[in-house]
């Protein structure tokens, strides 16, 4: 998990260093792709025997029952639409969770926002559809072309818990 965290932030600092003309919200414009995946810790239930019987929910588990905590990985995929003015029109997602954990893949549309700085960085926010909940990214704008990659951090700091790297590549 260590390791995890310092490639990204090793990522975000060699791509943030190369030279990148000035840039602001219309710099992030048109329709993306983009995946992510995201490290998820799920707690497997045993028996007295050892043998699974299921996943701890945080609900009180029998005596001489025990939970244990597992890594997993689930993977994000979708499409969004920039205006160019800071907000994301439209897209959708589709997420698949890990499949030796619990089951919370599922797909949905997206909303949200974004704001550009003048050497390329920025903040996405996006709003899964039913969640009521906002998911923000660190990203990093290469040039403003077809084909232009921008570098995804999931923040678990921005208050939601998820942590995830990925690309979105301008189509």
């Amino acid at each position: 998990m260590k390791t995890y965290a310092f490639l990204s932030i090793l990522a975000l600092i060699l791509v943030s260093t190369l030279s990148v003309a000035a840039t602001d919200n219309s710099s992030f414009k048109g329709t993306y792709t983009f995946a992510i995946a995201s490290t998820s810790e799920y707690y497997i239930e045993y028996n007295s025997s050892g043998g699974q019987v299921g996943f701890c929910t945080g609900e009180k588990i029998p005596q001489d029952y025990s939970c244990v905590a597992q890594l997993g990985q689930d993977v994000i995929t979708g499409s969004i639409t920039a205006d160019g003015a800071g907000h994301v029109t439209g897209g959708s997602f589709s997420m698949r969770s890990d499949p030796n954990g619990p089951d919370k893949s599922g797909s949905g549309t997206l909303t949200g926002t974004y704001t550009v700085q003048s050497n390329g960085s920025g903040v996405l926010t996006l709003v899964p559809s039913g969640s009521g909940k906002s998911i923000a990214m660190a990203m990093i704008l290469g040039p403003n072309a077809a084909g232009q990659i921008v570098n995804l951090v999931v923040m678990p700091a921005a208050g939601n818990g998820n942590r995830g790297v990925g690309a979105a590549i301008r189509q």
